[in-house]
């Protein structure tokens, strides 16, 4: 497959995500809009996304940079 072909395989699928995850996406978005939290302190905010991420497959690390808000999320390739 070109280059062509794969990007357009990633991007299909990356909508096809995406709308399979449209209601979580959206659930969260509207979470966290109805319950701000302060730069540096946004503790439930993180542990929601670093959830959610697991929940789609991600393998999650918190603590990253020695932060406790901060989280990286990485999947390995197929």
């Amino acid at each position: 497959m070109g280059k062509n072909g794969a990007d357009a395989h990633v991007r299909a699928r990356i909508l096809q995500t995406v709308d399979e995850l449209r209601d979580e996406i959206l659930a969260t978005s509207r979470h966290l809009y109805a319950h701000p939290e302060l730069s540096g302190e946004e503790h439930e905010s993180s542990k929601r996304l670093a959830a959610a991420a697991e929940r789609a497959g991600f393998t999650v690390r918190t603590g990253v940079a020695g932060m406790p808000t901060a989280f990286e999320a990485y999947m390995k390739p197929e």
